[in-house]
């Protein structure tokens, strides 16, 4: 969001000077000013309860017929390079002369009102307004820019009534304009003295910038500037600033709930729709239900792209408010007259299950509108295999060659047998057609869609190794409310239209989803919330990556904040050292940061705080093993000048890993190596790296010291900006020592801040001969005598060159009987983890494999 504004603290440039009526101190929007000479305007902010009725609005009173554009500048330039890149305005108006003059629009004779109100955005061309007053006193900066603008008539004059161009260098909002052929005649669009919603959009499609017109939300018109007109007039795709005024019109006029949006590309496709932007098929424009326009409840929600893919004719599709249903905001309702199989389809990232244990789950909210038809496995939902053919509402042959797996549940209670069911969805029909039994069915008449009370379906797929088989198969279950309904095993089947090889299950391999009915006219019924993820078998403890994007930041399945990506599950992080004067949330830190959430840190108390995440142990057993530990880090808001109170890295739980927040008792016996940090910039040492072994003071107390120090003060978390930090910590051998120890290594942006090797005693009575610790689970951020900080942490990266130890098969870093005996186990169950020699067949070759990995034994053994 560029812009937001309401004008309620009634201080339109933001002058801290008021400007007129307030309705809300903390809306304090954008600046806004004068782009075009000052004389015969007044501006100020006025009450317009009574109007667009919202409050305070922006108010406009002219004397001149002069071009006046306000404008607002972006904080840095917007930039729609990539196909999908989008800026969008949209804002109320409404005329204040009463009545308007539908002749000459204004004061001024011989003005009439076609096209007079103007919305625009451009690009200055390098020569940005400059002027030390709040308002342009010279033009001249302006003349130059280019850009594109939606203009729109003022009273029902005829003509024209609203229409979009591309517009050339002679004068924001004036002057001669690029025909887009966007123009509209629909008497409908004009300004009058009731509020109107306009809405201008600029879209990167097949390159060119594709430019719509909104009326109260519909799309009026879209158009796009041809490869000549964009040379010959040098109109942009990039810009940095957004303008709206009159011209050649004398128009009293009031302007509020101004949003500008830029919604960049997505390099991944979603993951999650609730569909708050308004718009199910993300075209651009919102999607009325039965011809009223849903209300955006968050543009940024852009959420999945759906398109009617079984079919249009005899199906509708439209987005309206089910708060007082399901409850969340907007719903999507695809509402289908005819029997034919209709049903909305997206395409989502391909999902590919590769390991026994990986599961995909597709979710959603579901309700009747109404009192539904008692029909008989008629609604359906599922995900599959598009076969390389992505579905498309202009050919619904598309759908033909899908593979993958549906449900079927009854509306109304009028059959009695089998009102759930899953199956195999087969190559002739998404969500029709023939299908393959996998057994999975309900009669349980408490699982009917017979109510209009909401209900939470969820279709999830796991792959299996069926050792009976001897290959792996898909368990597939089907949920509501959380609960399990239904499952089944697809382990093959014959049917001459399904997979090529008919033994393998539908498929492993998932990007799309389905929702819609079969054979059954005039179900109505709303969707929201649909959710696809993939859970990968390593579960959270898998990757040593954490970007937050989950918004869950203990992994407990409540998320903290938002969700931007289900798949980041990261690393589960507790407060590890006290939890009382210690804020731990997830932010919104795109505009610093800038990669979505980020883990935010806010103690209010001096004592040392800190938050915690385990992994699996990783031991530097040889000469040149090493870890890494990176993450984003930046202060937000006031920074406290304190002197190496920001401390993070790496430990050894000793065995006591931290599982919930307040697990100061567990890291009472924590040992490893910490950074110290200064916010401010503090005279001396600005970071040391430092043993951290006084078992009863984690990231505090007495430390062992080897020289580690940074004396830069240009390294130093003194701003609010994003820096990359990284600790390296390397097994190395010291001569100094005539041993083995380890050689840690603070960068600060890519750049070495301290270095040190811990060649120092111990505190008694651990032996003072060697390093603090060869081995790591553990990774830590807090803070030590310093409150009412915020700090953000993000991308958190561990790395390792260390390579896993083949036969310690129960983690505990030795290879000996215990992991032969669990191999035996392995090999008896004909698991394929025990398929060393990777032939497809577990037998005594892979013991023989084993028992070589085992007089091998582990690194450092």
């Amino acid at each position: 969001v560029l812009v937001d504004d309401g004008f309620g603290d009634g201080d339109r440039d933001n002058d801290l000077v008021s400007d007129g009526f307030a309705s809300d101190p903390a809306d304090v929007g954008v600046p806004w000013v004068l782009g075009r000479g000052q004389s015969g305007v007044a501006l100020g902010v006025a009450d317009d309860s009574a109007g667009i009725g919202n409050g305070s609005a922006f108010d406009a009173v002219m004397t001149t017929d002069a071009t006046r554009p306000i404008i607002s500048s972006f904080p840095s330039r917007i930039d729609l390079d990539d196909e999908g890149d989008r800026l969008s305005i949209v804002l109320t108006v409404r005329i204040t002369e009463s009545p308007i003059d539908v002749t000459d629009g204004g004061l001024f004779a011989g003005r009439n009102g076609d096209r007079r109100f103007r919305i625009g955005f451009y690009n200055n061309q390098g020569t940005p307004e400059t002027s030390v007053d709040s308002d342009v006193l010279d033009p001249d900066p302006f003349a130059d820019d280019t850009g594109y603008l939606a203009v729109v008539d003022v009273g029902s004059a005829s003509g024209n009534t609203l229409s979009a161009f591309g517009d050339k260098a002679d004068g924001i909002l004036g002057g001669s304009s690029v025909s887009l052929g966007a123009t509209a005649n629909d008497n409908t669009f004009f300004l009058d003295n009731t509020p109107k919603t306009f809405g201008l959009t600029l879209e990167n499609i097949g390159g060119e910038i594709v430019v719509s017109a909104f009326f109260n939300g519909l799309l009026a018109e879209s158009g796009s500037a041809s490869a000549s007109d964009v040379a010959t007039f040098n109109l942009p795709s990039s810009f940095d600033y957004v303008a709206f005024g009159t011209s050649a019109a004398s128009l009293d006029y009031r302007v509020d709930d101004v949003q500008v949006t830029f919604t960049p590309a997505p390099t991944t496709l979603a993951t999650t729709d609730g569909f708050e932007d308004g718009d199910y098929d993300n075209d651009g424009g919102v999607d009325p239900f039965l011809g009223t326009p849903p209300t955006v409840n968050d543009p940024a929600d852009v959420g999945f792209g759906w398109t009617r893919g079984r079919g249009t004719s005899g199906f509708d599709v439209g987005v309206l408010d089910d708060s007082s249903g399901i409850g969340t905001g907007n719903a999507v309702n695809p509402f289908s007259s005819t029997t034919s199989t209709r049903a909305i389809v997206a395409p989502i990232d391909p999902i590919e299950l590769i390991n026994e244990g990986d599961a995909v789950s597709f979710a959603f909210d579901f309700r009747n509108n109404f009192a539904p038809p008692s029909s008989d496995r008629r609604f359906r939902f599922g995900i599959s295999n598009d076969g390389g053919t992505p579905a498309d509402e202009n050919n619904t042959s598309n759908a033909n060659d899908d593979l993958g797996y549906m449900v079927q549940m009854d509306t109304g209670s009028g059959n009695v047998d089998q009102t759930v069911t899953i199956r195999g969805d087969l190559a002739n029909g998404l969500l029709s057609g023939s299908t393959r039994s996998l057994g999975a069915t309900s009669d349980d008449l408490a699982e009917v869609l017979d109510d209009q009370l909401p209900r939470r379906l969820e279709l999830r797929i796991t792959r299996r190794f069926d050792a009976g088989l001897g290959r792996d198969v898909n368990d597939v279950e089907m949920l509501r409310d959380g609960v399990l309904v239904t499952s089944g095993t697809d382990s093959g089947g014959t049917q001459p239209d399904g997979p090529t090889d008919p033994n393998a299950p539908m498929s492993f391999v998932f990007n799309q989803i389905a929702i819609g009915t079969n054979s059954l006219a005039f179900l109505d019924y709303n969707i929201d919330n649909v959710e696809v993820r993939f859970i990968p078998a390593s579960g959270a403890g898998g990757p040593i990556e954490d970007g937050f994007e989950d918004g869950d930041r203990d992994n407990d399945g409540a998320p903290e904040g938002a969700v931007n990506d289900i798949a980041d599950v990261g690393l589960e992080w507790y407060q590890s050292r006290g939890t009382s004067g210690f804020v731990v949330s997830l932010a919104d830190d795109a505009v610093g940061i800038g990669t979505g959430n980020a883990l935010s840190l806010f103690p209010t108390t001096t004592s040392t705080r800190a938050v915690s995440a385990t992994f699996d142990d990783i031991t530097l057993a040889q000469v040149g093993d090493f870890i890494e530990l990176a993450a984003d880090v930046r202060l937000s808001g006031p920074i406290p000048d304190s002197d190496r109170r920001f401390r993070w890295g790496l430990h050894d739980n000793s065995g006591t890993p931290v599982t919930q927040d307040g697990g100061s008792t567990m890291t009472s016996d924590d040992i490893g190596y910490i950074v110290q940090m200064d916010t401010g910039v503090p005279a001396g040492d600005n970071s040391t790296i430092r043993g951290d072994v006084d078992p009863g003071s984690f990231l505090g107390g007495s430390t062992r010291s080897f020289g580690a120090n940074g004396t830069d003060p240009t390294l130093a978390l003194d701003d609010n900006d994003p820096h990359r930090l990284a600790l390296r910590l390397e097994r190395i051998f010291d001569a100094g020592i005539a041993a083995e120890t380890i050689q840690a290594t603070f960068t600060f942006d890519g750049i070495e801040a301290a270095s040190g090797i811990d060649d120092e005693t111990r505190n008694p009575p651990v032996n003072p001969n060697v390093p603090v610790s060869f081995n790591f689970n553990q990774a830590s951020f807090g803070t030590n005598g310093v409150s009412n900080i915020n700090i953000l942490i993000d991308n958190v990266l561990i790395t390792t060159n260390v390579q896993p130890c083949a036969a310690d098969l129960n983690g505990d870093g030795l290879a000996d009987f215990t992991d032969f005996l669990a191999f035996s186990a392995l090999l008896d169950a004909g698991d394929p983890a025990a398929d060393l020699n990777a032939d497809t067949v577990v037998d005594g070759l892979d013991q023989d494999a084993f028992l070589l990995l085992l007089a091998a034994g582990c690194p450092g053994q």
